[in-house]
């Protein structure tokens, strides 16, 4: 009702009581909630040419209406801290899972209606360099790539791979870490604003490819 509200919901003391949120806190089944996520993310495709059609305007307007604002986002950047930080491989994938069909349904909607989505799968993209080998390999950002493919930035996907593995077999690229210019630095908050994709290096560029 909060949400239909137009109301914030991302504070969980506004539309929950307190015994209601330490009931929350109790540590999740994660394989259900990657089942869950799947799921909808599978009916939301078997459906999808049909909600196009004018008789179910209503319905895709319902759809659009839970899933837009920061609801996506908020669930992904849960899930996909998990997946950073978690030790456990079994727990490790589940959260993968789920980080995977919530891109999925995203990928469904206009990158306008969902807030902070496109920013912050950037913004992930650009951590990737400075993240330790360990970690870097334990996240698929394939899923993110294919995201922004759907919101209209394939061959601005397509130039940030491509300019990775050229910057591996240049011969001033000795440690084969991906160069930027200090000015490049200087103006990283305009080119965050535009969202540009950053230069990957090249374990992550093959891992997506």
């Amino acid at each position: 009702d909060k949400k239909m509200n137009c109301e914030d919901v991302s504070n969980l003391s506004i539309v929950m009581a307190d015994d209601e949120i330490d009931s929350a806190k109790v540590p999740p089944n994660t394989a259900l909630m990657a089942t869950i996520a799947e799921s909808i993310s599978i009916l939301w495709g078997s459906i999808e040419a049909d909600l196009k059609h004018e008789q179910n305007e209503s319905a895709a307007d319902i759809l659009m209406e839970v899933f837009s604002g920061n609801v996506l986002t908020e669930v992904y950047s849960h899930f996909e801290s998990k997946t950073v930080d978690c030790l456990e491989d079994a727990k490790m994938a589940e959260c993968s899972r789920a980080c995977v069909a919530i891109l999925n349904c995203a990928g469904k909607m206009k990158e306008t209606e969902i807030e902070g989505l496109r920013a912050h799968v950037i913004g992930e993209l650009a951590k990737a360099t400075d993240m330790p080998p360990e970690k870097r390999t334990r996240v698929n950002f394939s899923p993110n790539m294919a995201l922004l493919c759907e919101w209209g930035m394939t061959e601005d996907v397509a130039q940030c791979l491509s300019n990775s593995v050229l910057n591996y077999f240049s011969p001033d690229n000795l440690d084969g870490k991906p160069k930027t210019s200090k000015k490049r630095k200087q103006r990283g908050k305009k080119a965050a604003a535009k969202d540009e994709l950053p230069q990957l290096d090249i374990e992550t560029s093959l891992g997506i490819l």
